[in-house]
């Protein structure tokens, strides 16, 4: 296996000199000559019934050349090299097609963009598909009453969902159920304001989550430098005055600096020791979009960012933090929403004072793979419209260039013939068919689609080659090539 991998590919790049295929070209055309003596012919006969069957030699040359691996890549680029004459013989025809191309590649490349960020790109942790985020359905009047902070959206069904929970509920839920393993949670904290960090003399606002002691373990994610946030960090209020920061934060303000673990930097004015080192890559739990620079425990929140009315640990009636946990084996989804459910009515009604009428809003679990992105879940009902748009605008476009090849097709008839005529194959003639319009369509991908567009039209062209190379093989095979081929493979 080895071996034939080898030779494929010192074949592919390396080029086999004129003589040596001569040499084996006549060496094939003798033996055919000799087994036609050998049969009783007369030599005049004998030679000329092995170039009958053998056929011209200069094609026979050409089918041998290009039985080879990776023959169709010197094809390639000499198709560039005639497209870039053409397009500079046709500086009016290559404008109008990159103009008509630029617009739908454009659209295509941006709209597509902000679908893959928007309903693919998935957290950078351990098997972020078993992550459910814990949310609620809001709009009953008989619902408890309590004040939720957060972002929310409405689903296709109409209905208002948040994903807003106590911190005692949390506390209590975590502690009675474990359906979904140990339940673990965060906040963002641009919801309640800005966060200022002073580093050396040098102020600046930043990002940043607070998480609760398990949040790291939960998501599966360990630190590059130091050590996470752990439980002991986050047991009492105020006490646990530890940070990790991201690895682009480290990068931009530490230059990547080991001596980073043990440093001391003020937020909000609070001196903070900064104990770890997020992988890169990793965002938070609050969005995939959305890079934070520095997770701290829950327990900070009331020196970080302290409220009029005292603790937000404390107070049962503002709901302010997400919470998520995994899915366990053996526990179907069904059975564990329904038992969380059960655990958070529990939870509300032994936290707060809740009437016997009031009711505890319904509990959902939303797939946590992308975090709590309320506007990545916004986006998902306009988005297949969004791609459609994008689709037809290209259609569009290719239906414009396609209409100017066909009216520039008539001018290249007699070349066309004339390859034809000397005795160039289906692939050399659509090949050479295709070489004009092809580096305007690169040259629009080049323009607007970035390094994924000049990827995607390489591709491309490769694979236009490689599909003449096999289609064609078939009608160019000679037995003369299959035997050199087998003896120099050996």
């Amino acid at each position: 296996m080895m071996i034939e991998l080898w030779t494929r590919l010192r074949y592919l790049f390396t080029r086999r000199k004129p003589e040596e295929l001569d040499d084996e070209l006549r060496f094939h055309l003798e033996q055919a000559v000799e087994a036609r003596l050998a049969a009783g012919m007369s030599a005049e006969e004998a030679r000329r019934q092995a170039m009958i069957e053998f056929g011209g030699v200069e094609r026979t040359r050409e089918q041998c050349y290009e039985q080879r691996p990776g023959w169709w890549m010197g094809t390639v680029l000499q198709d560039v090299r005639y497209g870039l004459r053409m397009m500079a013989r046709s500086p009016g025809f290559t404008a109008i097609a990159v103009a008509s191309l630029a617009p739908g590649i454009g659209a295509n490349t941006a709209i597509f963009t902000l679908a893959k960020s928007a309903l693919m790109d998935a957290l950078s942790v351990a098997h972020p598909n078993e992550l459910r985020l814990l949310a609620l359905v809001q709009g009953d009047p008989s619902e408890v009453p309590h004040d939720s902070w957060g972002n929310f959206y409405n689903d296709p069904q109409g209905r208002t969902i948040i994903a807003s929970f106590s911190y005692r509920a949390y506390e209590q839920m975590r502690c009675r159920d474990h359906s979904l393993g140990d339940l673990f949670a965060f906040v963002d904290i641009d919801q309640f304001g800005h966060l200022s960090a002073t580093i050396d003399g040098h102020a600046e606002v930043v990002t940043g989550e607070l998480v609760s002691g398990n949040y790291f373990d939960g998501l599966g994610v360990r630190t590059v430098l130091g050590r996470p946030i752990e439980p002991a960090d986050d047991g009492v209020p105020g006490a646990g005055a530890v940070a990790v920061i991201s690895e682009s934060f480290w990068e931009r303000r530490f230059n990547r600096s080991p001596a980073v673990i043990g440093k001391t930097m003020d937020l909000n004015s609070t001196p903070i020791t900064i104990v770890g080192v997020a992988p890169r890559g990793f965002t938070g739990a609050t969005s995939v979009q959305t890079p934070q620079d520095m997770f701290l425990p829950l327990s900070m929140q009331p020196v970080i960012l302290p409220r009029e009315k005292g603790s937000l640990l404390s107070n049962p009636n503002i709901w302010w933090i997400q919470v998520m946990g995994r899915r366990q084996a053996g526990v179907p989804e069904g059975q564990a929403r329904a038992s969380l459910a059960v655990t958070l009515d529990q939870a509300v009604r032994a936290t707060m004072t809740v009437d016997k009428d009031r009711t505890v809003p319904p509990l959902l679990l939303l797939p946590g793979n992308r975090g709590w992105s309320y506007p990545a879940r916004e986006l998902e009902r306009p988005m297949p419209l969004l791609l459609a748009l994008a689709g037809l605008v290209l259609l569009l476009a290719c239906a414009n260039v396609a209409n100017l090849l066909l009216a520039r097709s008539s001018s290249r008839q007699r070349e066309i013939s004339t390859r034809l005529a000397l005795g160039a194959g289906r692939s050399g003639g659509t090949s050479a068919w295709l070489s004009g319009p092809q580096p305007a369509a690169a040259l629009a991908f080049i323009e607007l689609g970035g390094n994924g567009g000049q990827h995607s039209i390489r591709l491309a062209g490769v694979s236009i080659h490689a599909h003449h190379c096999f289609a064609d093989r078939a009608w160019f095979r000679n037995r003369a090539c299959v035997a050199g081929y087998a003896k120099h493979g050996e």
